[in-house]
């Protein structure tokens, strides 16, 4: 499918991200799922989320409408999931 990825917002042909991986718990529903490019998918998994985040600083606010946060967990940050 083809539409604007939802980190670097140009128009591509998307993939379904897990924000939570499935390995972790993570489900298949949309509230844990964003559309983006190949490009921006590839570098979540290399580099992770926070610095995808700190390289398109509006996923932030994106991730927080799904009930996601980032907290500083003895030093590392982590993507948690918070029940709405």
């Amino acid at each position: 499918m083809k539409g604007n990825c939802q980190a670097c917002m140009r128009f591509k042909e998307l993939d379904s991200c897990h924000i939570t991986s499935r390995g972790a718990g993570g489900s298949d529903d949309e509230s844990n799922l964003l559309l983006m490019c190949r490009a921006c998918h590839q570098f979540q998994h290399s580099q992770g989320w926070n610095k995808l985040i700190n390289k398109y600083k509006h996923l932030a606010s994106i991730l927080r409408s799904k009930g996601f946060q980032i907290q500083d967990v003895f030093g590392v940050k982590k993507l948690v999931k918070y029940a709405k």
